[in-house]
């Protein structure tokens, strides 16, 4: 009596779009894109916060005219630092790969084609950066000027832009989509907690601050946790991967 090799056999369901996107092919080089990658994620992060910041802490006293202009500024701004940045710090890797190679020409060294061809690109990585950057902060911009009232707002742009992003940086690097959003969006969770922690911390001690101390260490503590988000990114990487 024969079995089938169908009996016998478990069918392995094919991964889907969003867990291994259609960008994921053989022939793609993703370590050639992940300088890129790494610059346009960091820079839509920055953005997203940068603008965030500015929306959550100035909006209560801005009309909708003020914040976009104010917005749009700050965004221009902000894509122009992230750029410059990059440029000088995707140079001087430049110039350490290029420094390598010559030294392994000089002393009859065989130098692979890839070593070349994977040389990263200040220019490209300068004009990625400030894409995303004005990307990044797009959306709290958007989210700002339509979503009212303000705490509404708050939780849109925080939810919309950490899954957003996380999704984003999943497809383009070729990895599961799903669970780029999902860490990413832990992440915001847990910054979202710390600013309205320290939020609350300050409004309870409203007796020992005005309005524009309270603002100020407000900022402050954004600023902190902003950094502390990319700490979080980096590890949680690592154990979601």
């Amino acid at each position: 009596m024969s079995i089938s090799d169908n009996s016998i056999t478990s069918p392995v369901r094919a991964p889907t779009d969003l867990e291994r996107n259609v960008v994921s092919q053989p022939d793609v080089n993703y370590a050639k894109r992940a300088n890129l990658l790494r610059a346009m994620m960091f820079s839509a992060n920055e953005g997203l916060v940068f603008v965030a910041l500015l929306i959550i802490v100035g909006s209560k006293k801005m009309t909708s005219k003020e914040l976009v202009v104010i917005g749009l500024l700050s965004i221009v701004a902000n894509a122009c630092k992230m750029a410059i940045g990059e440029y000088v710090s995707v140079s001087t890797q430049y110039d350490i790969h290029m420094a390598q190679i010559e030294r392994k020409r000089e002393s009859g060294g065989i130098i692979m084609t890839e070593e070349e061809e994977n040389l990263p690109s200040p220019t490209q990585a300068a004009g990625a950066s400030a894409l995303a950057s004005a990307l990044g902060g797009l959306l709290p911009l958007l989210s700002g000027v339509l979503v009212n009232p303000w705490e509404i707002r708050v939780v849109v742009v925080c939810v919309v832009t950490s899954l957003g992003l996380g999704a984003t940086g999943g497809y383009f690097g070729g990895c599961s989509v799903k669970r780029s959003a999902i860490k990413v969006f832990i992440g915001g969770l847990i910054r979202l907690f710390f600013g309205l922690f320290f939020e609350l911390e300050i409004k309870s001690s409203g007796d020992k601050f005005d309005d524009d101390d309270s603002e100020y260490i407000l900022c402050c503590f954004v600023y902190l946790y902003f950094n502390f988000e990319m700490f979080l990114h980096a590890h949680l990487s690592f154990y979601f991967s």
